[in-house]
């Protein structure tokens, strides 16, 4: 006993039977295009999927430069900011230290002042010396001639007008004032 429908489909049948047979066969072969468009696909992802890795670590190496040159920049920057705030704390103790030496400054000048000052009252109490000197041992030309080194020099100002210590009964100036006078 034999089936029909096999018997059907292992003769080639003719006309419209024809078209049926191509269509099972064209059937049977299709899987096996199928099966390599399938894998054709599969390839296509995996050959995606690399490229799609290879793009992310290139990218990963481009953001890694970009993040190494922004650190850079910022160093940079840090440093940058480092020396200017280095910078102005120069500028500010340049400013003290001009301020400070503007101050020495006024004291040597204050202190040559009193120098000078000091150094003109000794003169003058030297010549008042001398004077008293002359004046006590009777040598009256002599004394004219300091009296007069006294009044060029301009120095019986600097003579103080009141006595400098306990032993004396009258001042410097008073003193040289009345030598000046008994000597007229």
């Amino acid at each position: 006993m034999s089936n029909p429908t096999n018997a059907s489909s292992d003769q080639k049948p003719e006309g419209k039977n024809n078209i049926y047979y191509l269509q099972q066969e064209a059937e049977r072969v299709r899987p096996v295009k199928r099966h390599s468009v399938g894998v054709y696909v599969a390839v296509l992802f995996a050959v995606a999927f690399f490229f799609l890795f290879l793009s992310y670590f290139m990218q990963q190496r481009n953001n890694e430069a970009v993040i190494s040159g922004l650190r850079d920049s910022v160093s940079a920057v840090q440093s940058l900011q480092q020396l200017q705030d280095s910078n102005t704390a120069l500028q500010q103790q340049v400013y003290e230290l001009s301020a400070l030496n503007q101050s020495l400054q006024d004291n040597l000048t204050e202190t040559d002042s009193s120098l000078d000052l000091a150094n003109k009252k000794l003169d003058a109490m030297d010549l008042l010396w001398q004077i008293s000197k002359l004046y006590s041992t009777r040598k009256y030309t002599s004394c004219r001639n300091a009296i007069a080194k006294m009044e060029e020099l301009d120095l019986s100002q600097y003579l103080p007008a009141t006595a400098t210590n306990s032993f004396q009964s009258e001042s410097p100036l008073s003193e040289y004032q009345r030598i000046v006078k008994a000597l007229d």
